[in-house]
């Protein structure tokens, strides 16, 4: 007999691996603690790209995307029937780009609707206070998701260099 899971029930499994796996980095600094686990999200995330999307139709794709819209630009006032038919062609690039995405896309989602939640119930209050003023908004403090945010884009931008993942 095959056994029933609930959501709840794989989402406390899951939590217990990830509390298994970042043990002892939720016992240090929590803005160390969230660093090195937005860092660990982030690669997995961009494994998940490297993996999952092709890298050389992306870069096709998009290469062929700029090339028909410089055209269409070139041509946007000269000949507008072909310059509809030109759009019309970026319309359907574009579709091919992003029925290209969804796979890695489901599968980030799927991350974060775990690790998230996670996060925040390991990360409270304040992780981080920054230790000077901003103009405006005086002593800024970031939560758990800030911070995140604050970590994560640039840590994604130097792994997808790395790992030559064109989004």
């Amino acid at each position: 007999m095959r056994q029933r899971y609930d959501v709840i029930g794989m989402a406390n499994e899951a939590y217990g691996i990830l509390n298994a796996l970042f043990g002892p980095v939720l016992g240090m600094n929590p803005m160390l603690g969230e660093v090195f686990v937005a860092v660990a999200v982030t690669f997995v995330i961009t494994l998940l790209y490297r993996f999952l999307s092709d890298p050389m139709k992306m870069k096709l794709l998009k290469d062929k995307a700029k090339e028909i819209s410089a055209r269409t630009k070139e041509i946007q006032n000269k000949d507008p029937e072909e310059s509809k038919k030109l759009t019309n062609e970026m319309l359907e690039l574009t579709n091919k780009q992003m029925m290209a995405s969804m796979k890695p896309m489901l599968a980030t989602l799927l991350i974060a609707a775990l690790v998230l939640p996670w996060m925040a119930a390991q990360f409270t209050g304040d992780v981080v206070k920054l230790p000077f003023q901003v103009p405006v908004f005086g002593w800024a403090t970031f939560d758990w998701l800030g911070w995140y945010i604050l970590i994560s884009i640039p840590a994604s931008q130097i792994l997808r260099k790395l790992m030559g993942v064109d989004l």
